[in-house]
């Protein structure tokens, strides 16, 4: 048999230039007793020569700064939302028009947009919600409960079957 001999070549990697820019640098402190007083040594083009600069401590004072964040319902603000939902015709746009209205306590105007979404998009769970409240709100609890029947038994959705056992039982007024 006939042995081949093969011959590895090891790489290793050369830290000369590490030597190098050790040798390179400038020191931090030239005393290390004398680094934290009142006097920094600045080293020039010249290591011989040290320019002194004087400095004096610096109190500072943490600022205290406040935001204060402002949440407002007004009728401007949904007026603005208002054009742009007659721009786009969006019903997440009807839908939060809804539910500001009915957050403001205006439910014949949070009822008629809840309206205008679910005949945008009839498959929109909370504007459902926000029909039935506000019918109940205003007085219509049999059309309500009527509603909310046609919807659950078309949609299955739970949120609707919470409500209506909530409004049929008198809890929800």
């Amino acid at each position: 048999k006939q042995v081949n001999k093969v011959k590895k070549l090891l790489l290793k990697p050369s830290l000369n230039f590490i030597r190098d820019m050790q040798n390179d640098t400038l020191p931090y402190y030239e005393n290390e007793e004398n680094s934290f007083q009142n006097e920094i040594e600045i080293p020039t083009k010249s290591e011989n020569e040290k320019q002194k600069i004087e400095t004096q401590p610096i109190n500072i004072q943490p600022q205290k700064k406040s935001i204060s964040i402002n949440r407002q319902n007004t009728q401007g603000d949904i007026h603005h939302v208002i054009k742009r939902f007659k721009i786009n015709n969006s019903p997440t746009l009807s839908l939060f028009i809804a539910k500001k209205y009915y957050e403001l306590k205006e439910y014949k105007k949070s009822y008629n947009y809840a309206l205008i979404t679910n005949e945008i998009d009839s498959n929109i769970e909370a504007s459902w919600i926000i029909f039935a409240k506000s019918l109940v709100k205003l007085n219509e609890k049999d059309i309500a409960i009527k509603t909310l029947k046609t919807y659950y038994d078309h949609s299955g959705s739970n949120k609707a079957k919470i409500l209506l056992d909530e409004i049929i039982s008198g809890k929800f007024k």
